[in-house]
């Protein structure tokens, strides 16, 4: 993490460019603790008249393609080539370059945190564990994991649970730290994918605002709106004044959370009333209207 944010940051230095750390986050037990160190390194940059931030998002899990826990020496060349080789490869040369990488390389996650979020030709396989699924084939969760990736040609997707909530709070409550769900448009109902494609900016205001009181809502609302557009160079977007883009969420303050959960992903967050985009209504009274005045934005 270290070595890769003072490499950026040459970048900027060199190039005068403008630095946006996505996501800002540790995985990997061994690695907790390190984003306060990460954090000081941005405010010390910062200070000294440099453009660098950070986003993140408010979970202590990631999201990726199945493959990526792999031994980077596996995954070097296509994911046809990752495949051939998991055919026909020794398991125990797999067992030890996994000895020497470690699980994710340095983040060196353990087969408890890996649950299954997609998968083509298992679907019954997703919302659970490796260990759990080794446990029901009475296999290991190796030759589970090299069973789903060949079976699925490589596009196998995983859930990582390898963050700690106390360096996931400390990058949320940061003041140069915008939210980002790193999401996508998910089709409903299809998978187990990462909550935050439903649910982060509700959390924040639930969990982090609300709840643990580490946010003023003012803040928390700076850090969805106006602190991204900026970045972005939306000088039109983000905030509330004469002349800016009428893009507006009306939400419950008190009842407004986020309901996804990892096993049950596919949940609307509650406590949202109108949604406004370009000055038309396309939430109204919790109800998605038929108005599409969304557009391509570009930098202004």
């Amino acid at each position: 993490l270290i070595d890769s944010i003072m490499e950026s940051i040459y970048v900027t230095k060199e190039s005068g460019v403008s630095l946006e750390i996505s996501h800002l986050k540790v995985v990997g037990r061994g690695n907790w603790g390190k984003v306060a160190i990460a954090l000081g390194i941005i405010e010390d940059y910062v200070s000294r008249g440099f453009s660098i931030s950070a986003d993140a998002y408010p979970y202590t899990a990631s999201s990726t393609f199945l493959s990526t826990v792999l031994p980077k020496k596996l995954r070097e060349g296509s994911t046809k080539a990752l495949i051939e080789k998991l055919k026909s490869i020794d398991i125990n040369e797999v067992k030890r370059l996994i000895e020497v990488e470690g699980l994710m390389g340095s983040r060196r996650i353990e087969w408890d945190q890996i649950m299954i979020s997609y998968s083509k030709n298992h679907p019954e396989y997703e919302g659970k564990k490796l260990t759990e699924l080794a446990e029901e084939l009475k296999e290991t969760p190796l030759d589970v994991l090299i069973d789903l990736l060949i079976d699925d040609e490589g596009l196998t997707e995983a859930v990582i649970f390898g963050m700690s909530e106390d360096d996931v709070s400390m990058v949320i409550s940061h003041p140069y730290v915008a939210v980002a769900s790193d999401g996508q448009i998910q089709r409903f109902g299809v998978g187990k994918p990462h909550p935050r494609n439903y649910g982060t900016f509700p959390r924040v205001i639930a969990k982090y605002v609300r709840e643990m009181k580490l946010l003023d809502l003012s803040e928390a609302v700076r850090k969805m709106t106006s602190l991204p557009a900026r970045k972005l160079g939306l000088w039109d977007r983000g905030y509330i004044a004469p002349g800016a883009k009428a893009d507006i969420v009306i939400f419950n303050y008190d009842v407004i959370k986020d309901k996804a959960t990892y096993t049950d992903p596919h949940q609307y967050p509650v406590g949202i009333d109108y949604v406004i985009i370009n000055g038309s209504i396309v939430i109204s009274n919790g109800e998605l209207t038929k108005e599409r005045p969304g557009k391509l934005l570009r930098r202004s």
